[in-house]
């Protein structure tokens, strides 16, 4: 596929991480003002507030990041009779958004399992 866009190539490159960033800073302020606040057993329709949150954002982080996955994958399996270029692009793209699913799995753990404010 013919790309005449880098700068929105540069974008696609690197959006998963971009989302993953958000995805750690909202996760960690989030926790952080509710354990300054004292909101740190807070219940909203009978679930805590805080993990209900943070499921929340790590699941919007996810299905954005799983659709760049998957419509970088649904290029390569088209693109054939790319360029390198594109190709070479394309399988950096997916390795990229390949770790950033996992950092945003891995980044929601503590904030589940630990115990939030001490």
């Amino acid at each position: 596929m013919e790309r005449s866009r880098p700068l929105f190539r540069f974008a696609e490159l690197f959006s998963g991480l971009l989302i993953w960033g958000a995805q750690f800073t909202l996760v960690y302020m989030v926790t952080s003002v509710a354990c300054g606040r004292g909101l740190g057993r807070a219940t909203v329709a009978s679930l805590p507030a805080v993990p209900a949150a943070i499921v929340a954002v790590t699941g919007l982080a996810l299905a954005a990041t799983g659709a760049l996955l998957g419509r970088e994958i649904a290029e390569a399996r088209r693109g054939a009779d790319a360029r390198p270029t594109d190709r070479f692009l394309n399988t950096t793209a997916i390795a990229l958004n390949g770790v950033s699913v996992l950092a945003i799995a891995y980044n929601a753990l503590p904030a589940l399992i630990v115990p939030l404010c001490p």
